[in-house]
């Protein structure tokens, strides 16, 4: 029978997980010794939330934002990796699936709203581990499952510059224009707005880089993009401002620095 606890997830999670006796809970660890039967089903369930389950669940999002044909999906994800294990394509996957009015939707990429709205993000009890997992998974594999809104493609979290959405709203029209730039560029790292809901997850995943002034100077020293003077002032503006702590350091090697005669030169130690 299904369990009164919030997984987090739009979907059901069907797993041979270990039950209390009364069967409405998942068995947890006790004070009693390590090696007792009880601590090993605990240990049990901890390897289905932590290994099996996020990396099953990783592999539907990964399947929902690359599909056979690749339109729109970001380069080299065409299909699932299953984590880098050999995975099948995903017109394998809907193989398996009976024909449905799912059909249509399953063989295009999701739109990106519908992505943020399957990202668990709400679990409770013994599952709320759950989502922080399936973040660190999608990570690990580095799925291409983040939208970048410049190059309208799906991108992967190593190359992705997270900002949280209500911040991302904050910045001022000329930075965020400048932001657009770095596309333009070939940047190889592309903003990405994180919504309020997902944020903390993804805040408490290691290695993930979010948009600051030490990331965008960064990003701006290894690539060269065309910005107007107002962006550059709007870029320098946020490099030096609260955020930035104001070290002109920061600015060393940027080719931001607008010109009496017009034009961009580049910022120089003294």
């Amino acid at each position: 029978l299904p369990l009164s606890i919030a997984t987090g997830l739009p979907a059901h999670a069907s797993a041979n997980f270990a039950l209390t006796a009364n069967r409405r809970d998942l068995w947890r660890r006790s004070d009693d010794r390590e090696a007792s039967h009880g601590n090993r089903r605990a240990a049990w369930n901890e390897a289905l939330l932590s290994g099996t389950l996020p990396r099953a669940y990783a592999d539907l999002l990964e399947l929902r934002t690359s599909f056979a044909g690749g339109a729109g999906a970001s380069t080299g994800s065409k299909g699932t990796r299953g984590g880098g294990d050999g995975g099948g394509s995903t017109e394998d996957a809907l193989s398996l699936l009976p024909a449905g009015p799912w059909d249509t939707a399953l063989r295009s990429v999701c739109d990106p709203a519908e992505f943020w709205a399957c990202l668990p993000c709400a679990a409770v009890g013994p599952l709320e581990v759950l989502p922080g997992h399936v973040v660190a998974e999608l990570f690990r594999r580095s799925a291409a499952v983040l939208w970048d809104e410049g190059r309208m493609q799906y991108c992967t979290p190593k190359v992705a510059l997270l900002c949280a959405a209500p911040e991302y709203q904050r910045l001022s029209p000329g930075l965020r224009s400048a932001l657009q730039q770095l596309h333009v560029a070939g940047c190889r790292r592309n903003v990405v707005e994180v919504p309020d809901r997902a944020a903390p997850v993804f805040e408490a995943t290691k290695g993930l880089a979010w948009l600051g002034p030490q990331t965008l100077a960064a990003a701006l020293r290894s690539t060269a993009p065309c910005l107007s003077t107002e962006e550059a002032d709007a870029v320098v503006a946020y490099l030096l401002g609260p955020q930035g702590g104001g070290p002109m350091t920061v600015l060393h090697g940027l080719q931001i620095c607008p010109l009496l005669g017009g034009g961009l030169g580049r910022f120089e130690k003294a």
